[in-house]
């Protein structure tokens, strides 16, 4: 059996609109022996028709299952990964061509590694060159504690280390979880390379970039004393 190098998790839900871009994107950054799993929670419009369409044997798309949320969709289709490395994408952005390369030229010493994003608006006009200088963006295990920086959709991680990492907090986005840990470790590595066109939109589901979504104080503290209880524990 051939030994899959590669797997692209992704969670889908209702995102058919900008669905064809991103996968067109990915399959043009892989290998022929390479994977990309798609999990979708239960998606109402036509995102399980847009993936169905595609015959490349590459794609594996997860059977329906019960609706798991945003951390439990992507739980699923790491479980159904097969790859050494795992690379992380959303469903609405578009991966840059030296996403892949650049990411495994650092995975042998890393455990994760991420980069920088290019913002656009949901037509892919440009909002920001570089998602690292709009945020001034620092990758210390504190810094990413406290403003994190890390966008998920940029980030590969060694199997190995993901597994160990399972299963994810409740309520805690995985990006943190995983960036923090591995920086923790003095294993995160970070690429001022563009790695994504970062789409912005009321739909995102990101918490990193876009101002509709900012959450109350409360919210933002309650998530980092799950997070630093989830440290301490593991």
């Amino acid at each position: 059996m051939q030994r899959i190098r590669i797997t692209v998790v992704m969670a889908t839900y209702n995102g058919a609109r900008y669905l064809t871009e991103q996968i067109n994107s990915l399959l043009a950054a892989l290998g022929p022996d390479d994977e990309i799993v798609i999990s979708d929670d239960g998606s109402t419009d036509e995102t399980r028709m847009v993936v169905a369409a595609y015959t490349d044997p590459r794609i594996h798309l997860l059977p329906p299952g019960p609706r798991l949320g945003y951390q439990g969709n992507f739980q699923r289709a790491i479980r159904a990964s097969r790859g050494q490395f795992i690379f992380f994408s959303d469903q609405d952005d578009v991966c840059l061509p030296q996403r892949i390369e650049s990411s495994l030229a650092v995975l042998e010493d890393a455990d994760c590694v991420c980069g920088d994003a290019v913002l656009v608006d949901q037509d892919l006009v440009l909002l920001q060159p570089s998602f690292f200088a709009a945020r001034q963006a620092r990758f210390s295990a504190l810094r990413l504690f406290i403003r994190p920086t890390v966008i998920g959709a940029t980030m590969a991680c060694r199997r190995d280390f993901v597994m160990k990492s399972m299963p994810f907090p409740p309520k805690v986005p995985h990006d943190m979880w995983l960036s923090i840990r591995s920086a923790l470790r003095g294993r995160l590595a970070v690429s001022r390379q563009p790695f994504i066109l970062y789409r912005r939109h009321a739909a995102t589901a990101s918490i990193t970039g876009n101002s509709a979504q900012r959450r109350s104080l409360p919210e933002i503290l309650a998530e980092r004393l799950r997070l630093g209880w989830a440290l301490l524990r593991r």
